[in-house]
């Protein structure tokens, strides 16, 4: 593949290629936070342990955002990471089904902020049960 040596950033001598990676999806992670503008301990609920889901995490708590990821059977491994990543919070919606969204009345009590990082379409129907009771929500994949 050819790409204009405009399109390109030079990796810092010391930053490995692997840290480097991140880069571009983290800046997306962080655009979108900064756009939700969560305040200090307000509730934060990600749809979706993958990558961008637990860079999420990671920048919603640097925010000092209470966090409750949700996921799947298939992320039990995810969820635990999101437990380690500092989330307080963690939900398999296949085991709970729609229980999760009492459970999560529970913690978010009408201010949270729900932040989509999966397509999964289990998730799509909890965001769209949630989005009927909060109004601030914003999607990254």
């Amino acid at each position: 593949m050819e790409v204009p040596a405009t399109g390109l950033h030079r990796i810092p001598d010391g930053l490995d290629w692997a840290d480097a990676a991140l880069t571009e999806p983290l800046g997306c992670v962080i655009n979108n936070i900064d756009k939700i503008n969560i305040k200090p301990r307000e509730w934060v609920v990600i749809s979706g342990p993958g990558p961008m889901g637990l860079l999420t995490l990671q920048v919603a708590r640097a925010a000092n955002a209470r966090v409750i990821v949700v996921g799947i059977n298939q992320d039990a491994l995810r969820l635990e990471a999101a437990k380690e990543l500092g989330a307080e919070v963690v939900f398999n919606i296949e085991a709970l089904g729609y229980q999760t969204v009492v459970h999560l009345e529970n913690h978010v009590i009408n201010e949270g902020i729900i932040v989509r990082t999966s397509d999964f379409r289990t998730g799509n129907r909890l965001v769209h049960a949630l989005l009927i009771q909060y109004s601030s929500y914003t999607f990254s994949q």
